[in-house]
């Protein structure tokens, strides 16, 4: 059995809250290097912290539930849409290494604007201005064409934020994992194709943020190229 651990809470240079991750066997160290213990004021503003960064991101998990929630993703079982969210999310945290707080944050809620009937004015109210403009990032115009959707990432993806980037590479691992491997029932492989060969192209914009993302990202665009010449 494993504990999911926070610790570490402190403010960036850019002034975003950021927290670590460490994973720990009960009634052991955590793993690590040892840390000078700290004073009894010092333990208690830690905890704190911790405490503030943990419930700010499930605030923003629980919010993005409630909006996501009588969505469906596209694949052939109709799973549940804030499984994506998080799944993004998770790859920040997890293959990415990603710590800071905001970044984690907009993740969870990068579609909300775009696909639910949340404002943008609303998630600056309930998280901040910073996470508001990092998913204002993410969201496409819905009144434009599809192509010219896509195009937009194209050209947009080398100006983005470098949290941004992190999120979009995120977005795409997780996206070219579901056309891989549970695809929507009415897309044939041709299109399938099309998608890979597309967000290829998205992240080639992004490249130089994150270099276990973009590695990662590369495995899973070879996987799917593999699978779909099979």
């Amino acid at each position: 059995m494993v504990k999911w651990c926070l610790h570490d809470s402190r403010v960036s240079h850019a002034g975003a809250a950021e927290f670590r991750v460490r994973w720990s066997w009960p009634g052991e160290a955590a793993l690590g290097p040892r840390r000078p213990r700290r004073g009894r004021r010092e333990q208690e503003v830690a905890m704190s912290e911790d405490r503030a960064d943990t419930a700010n991101l499930l605030k923003a998990i629980e919010f993005a539930s409630r909006k996501h929630s009588t969505q469906r993703r596209k694949d052939e079982d109709a799973s549940p849409y804030i499984n994506h969210p998080i799944a993004v999310t998770h790859l920040l945290a997890d293959t990415g290494g990603v710590t800071d707080l905001v970044t984690l944050m907009a993740a969870v809620l990068h579609d909300t604007i775009e696909d639910t009937q949340t404002t943008a004015e609303e998630l600056e109210a309930q998280f901040g201005r910073t996470v508001r403009k990092v998913v204002e990032e993410m969201t496409d115009d819905k009144s434009l064409d599809k192509a010219v959707r896509k195009q937009r990432q194209v050209d947009h993806a080398p100006h983005l934020s470098s949290r941004a980037k992190a999120i979009k590479l995120a977005d795409k691992i997780a996206n070219v994992q579901d056309v891989t491997d549970t695809p929507p029932a009415n897309w044939d492989l041709a299109r399938r194709i099309d998608y890979l060969d597309w967000t290829e192209k998205v992240v080639a914009g992004c490249r130089g943020t994150n270099a276990p993302l973009e590695k990662f990202y590369d495995e899973v665009l070879k996987r799917g190229r593999a699978k779909f010449r099979s």
